[in-house]
């Protein structure tokens, strides 16, 4: 027979376990990969596709590695043409960009990702030039 000591005992330990569970499913959350965007484009901006969907389906245990190209992506946005795959996503919380040529291999992490900081990242093929410099 349950006194209210142990029916109080049992209740708490029902809510630190689910606290705990909880706590949990959001840690995991937060370190899940999740593609924010993903665009598929002509080097010389003949067309381009989203293949945010395409490349999401892909991603298994908070890993994603591709080779880039049409069947992988699932599509040729501008057949002829030399393309190149920009992906923005978040993973353990933080942001990040890649570039990847067409026939390039996508890994996701990569130490080589540039972290976002709320600035848009540079174009492909863009360089900093400095005039002077004190």
């Amino acid at each position: 027979m349950f006194t209210r000591l142990h029916r109080a005992a049992l209740c708490l330990a029902l809510l630190v376990g689910a606290a705990i569970a909880s706590h949990a499913q959001g840690a995991s959350a937060a370190s899940a990969l999740v593609i924010d965007r993903a665009v598929y484009q002509a080097v010389d901006g003949a067309g381009s596709a989203d293949v945010k969907d395409a490349l999401s389906k892909l991603i298994s245990g908070n890993t994603l590695t591709v080779v880039v190209g049409n069947d992988t992506l699932g599509c040729d946005p501008a057949d002829g043409h030399v393309k190149r795959l920009h992906v923005e996503y978040t993973l353990s919380g933080k942001k990040y960009s890649q570039d990847v040529d067409e026939q390039g291999t996508l890994t996701i992490p990569d130490p080589k990702a540039i972290p976002l900081t709320g600035a848009s990242p540079a174009p492909a093929g863009a360089s900093l030039v400095i005039d002077r410099a004190s």
